[in-house]
């Protein structure tokens, strides 16, 4: 009796000192207010800026694992390409008073790099000097770097926690250049009343028709008016014409009505907007949500000029 005794007075004494640093060793990040050390070096960095130190342990997540980081968003990754995501928190080192958590989603491609990043971009924000395809918003940086898509979130706002978050940023973006990877056909759109941070790249189910796969899509102004253009390369020419054709097909069957047309193309109407597509060579073209009939007509006339003879 009187070591069991002893033995339930030392699990108690030993409760009474809980160290919640100590428990989160396995590999996940403790909070803000008990920061983990990772043992064995950093990792996700060479090294760190000046001011800066790792707080967690890095963290690796598969296709089969990545909702355990991300739950709700992971089928958004997952449809796109998603490979692996690497994650760790990084911390001031005074004071320990802001910290940055680091996600950088391989995707593969950088085509499937862009949809995400594309897919989730905010209005109203900043662009980032070191990488063509990024943004800054008041506690995050997001940009694209080859094929990887990286989100870097600060703990708090503020210039100062912003250059933390930059320096990081820059690190990242580093190995594989400034660019966000080669993106085909997003090139061709016709520079004239293109809407800057407007390009996008849907992978599946773009404007709800089922067939419509890998389309870029960019916002242009035209006169007072705002529409969509849209590009695709496809396998093949056939495969091009035909597809455009099931659209337009489709849009019938939503009760459109043609609507006349440049040479070569085809336009509908729907409900006081205009639909309208091409295909030239491997190219799928077209506009969307155009508010005129003669708006849709020249942005689609001015595309199919564009890209004509570009893709075979």
């Amino acid at each position: 009796m009187l070591i069991l005794a002893v033995v339930a007075a030392g699990v108690l004494w030993k409760q009474s000192r809980f160290d919640p640093p100590e428990t989160a060793a396995d590999g996940v990040a403790g909070s803000a207010a008990t920061p983990l050390v990772p043992p064995g070096g950093i990792s996700m960095f060479a090294s760190l800026p000046e001011g800066l130190e790792p707080m967690s342990a890095p963290e690796r997540f598969s296709p089969e694992t990545l909702s355990d980081k991300i739950d709700g968003r992971a089928e958004l990754y997952l449809s796109a390409g998603f490979a692996g995501l690497r994650a760790q928190r990084i911390r001031a080192a005074a004071g320990h008073e802001t910290w940055y958590e680091v996600l950088v989603y391989d995707m593969a491609t950088p085509r499937n790099a862009f949809s995400v990043f594309s897919t989730q971009r905010r209005a109203g924000v900043k662009g980032l000097a070191f990488a063509a395809q990024g943004y800054r918003t008041g506690n995050s940086l997001c940009f694209v770097n080859g094929a990887n898509y990286v989100e870097i979130v600060a703990s708090r706002t503020g210039d100062k926690a912003m250059a933390g978050a930059e320096s990081l940023g820059r690190l990242l973006a580093a190995p594989a250049g400034t660019g966000g990877g080669d993106l085909g056909e997003a090139g061709l759109f016709p520079a004239l009343g293109l809407i800057p941070g407007s390009l996008s790249l849907t992978t599946a189910n773009a404007f709800s028709f089922s067939r419509f796969d890998n389309i870029f899509s960019a916002r242009v102004r035209d006169g007072g008016e705002t529409l969509t253009l849209f590009l695709s390369k496809r396998s093949s020419a056939r495969d091009a014409a035909d597809l455009s054709e099931a659209y337009r097909k489709f849009l019938t069957d939503l009760d459109a009505k043609p609507a006349a047309a440049p040479g070569g193309t085809w336009l509908m109407e729907m409900d006081g907007s205009y639909e309208g597509g091409f295909a030239t060579g491997r190219l799928l073209g077209g506009v969307h949500q155009a508010g005129s009939l003669a708006v849709a007509a020249r942005e689609l006339a001015r595309l199919r000029g564009a890209v004509e003879g570009k893709v075979p």
